[in-house]
């Protein structure tokens, strides 16, 4: 309106404050992303192998939160690939199609407090297992989330057991002793990750990529 050749514009107070909200609610949506994206969980992972000579090799997994607030691990595991299976019913009836991860679980729901690490023996599952020696394993931890935390593969059995020339394959039991036996083909970690997520490491995308640990 024009008031004594003045012009005053008569804005709407709640379209301000429309507008004030937006931006405050903006700045603080933005906070809480960059706060979370800060504090969220983060984990190390290793494994370490030991020989003795008062008993056989053993293989300890170790998990450390690295993060600045306390964090539960749902699940600790070794993977070592995905199985595409078909089930087919007693009576008849269409079979269902399906995948499964083969791997085993070392420790479940662990709460570890900022900068606390914790150690499990993974000898059991790891010989449990029955894979070849040069078999690559990797190493998992699963947050509260749901969200997957991968290690390097590594074929775990050799380290513990030593070099192939230095396994003596005819004092196994005749059922052990393919596991040491050198393998017909190049074993290789199985696919952790889908090809598209370009952003996680080349091996979790394309196994052929991955390189013994010393061969790197």
């Amino acid at each position: 309106m024009r008031l004594n050749g003045r012009l005053f514009v008569l804005v709407d107070a709640t379209l301000i404050l429309a507008i004030i909200g937006a931006a405050t609610g903006t700045a603080s949506s933005a906070a809480q992303v960059l706060d979370t994206t800060r504090d969220r969980a983060r984990l190390n992972l290793g494994a370490s192998t030991h020989s003795s000579i008062h008993g056989p090799p053993t293989v300890t997994v170790t998990v450390s939160n690295i993060g600045t607030r306390p964090t539960t691990v749902r699940d600790l595991g070794l993977f070592y690939s995905v199985l595409e299976f078909e089930t087919q019913p007693v009576s008849v009836g269409e079979a269902h199609k399906g995948k499964g991860e083969l791997g085993c679980s070392i420790a479940k729901g662990v709460f570890l407090e900022p900068g606390q690490s914790k150690d499990f023996d993974a000898t059991p599952q790891v010989l449990g297992m029955n894979l070849h020696a040069d078999q690559p394993l990797r190493l998992y931890a699963r947050d509260m989330r749901g969200r997957r935390i991968w290690s390097q593969a590594v074929p775990i059995l050799r380290l513990m057991v030593g070099p192939q020339s230095a396994t003596d394959i005819e004092a196994l039991r005749a059922e052990e002793r393919w596991r040491f036996e050198p393998p017909t083909d190049p074993l290789l970690p199985g696919k952790a990750e889908p090809g598209w997520k370009l952003w996680k490491k080349r091996d979790l995308r394309q196994p052929k990529a991955w390189r013994p640990p010393w061969e790197k």
